[in-house]
């Protein structure tokens, strides 16, 4: 049982460090058509690897930070680790797909996500031509609106 509340406080004392180190790392899940067989999407997935704990599964904090109150720091992570994805993939000019992001439903974590933040992401990755960007505008709508 110490053991476990050690993990809790070591979790929580390092979540900033993580975030800055980039010991939480964005893993993307195909989504796959079935009838085509081709990729239509991708689920982005939070995992922190730490230096001293290793492998750390969303399991071991995604709960904690929701109960403390501090998952709106990884939400804002993940969203700004794949908007910026995505601005290096258009200026590579590679193809884009979907990317579905979830979020935390703690309470107050859209409260600290939203308000402003959907123009930066949107600076993010403007696009001159193709509907990127208002693909981005509508998923940062829903987003504003509390919605995941």
């Amino acid at each position: 049982m110490q053991e476990k509340e050690e993990l809790k406080q070591y979790l929580i004392d390092h979540l900033d460090e993580a975030i800055e180190k980039h010991y939480l790392q964005v893993y993307y899940q195909p989504v796959i058509r079935t009838l085509t067989g081709r990729l239509c999407g991708a689920e982005a997935l939070i995992r922190w690897i730490d230096p001293v704990k290793g492998f750390l599964s969303p399991d071991d904090f995604i709960p904690l930070f929701e109960e403390m109150n501090l998952s709106y720091k990884v939400d804002r992570y993940v969203i700004q680790e794949v908007t910026q994805g995505l601005r290096g993939r258009i200026d590579k000019g590679e193809k884009l797909v979907p990317v579905s992001i979830n979020l935390s439903r703690a309470d107050g974590s859209f409260d600290r996500i939203k308000p402003g933040h959907a123009e930066k992401w949107l600076a993010l990755v403007p696009s001159p031509r193709g509907n990127h960007r208002k693909c981005l505008i509508q998923g940062c709508c829903r987003l504003e609106a509390g919605h995941s």
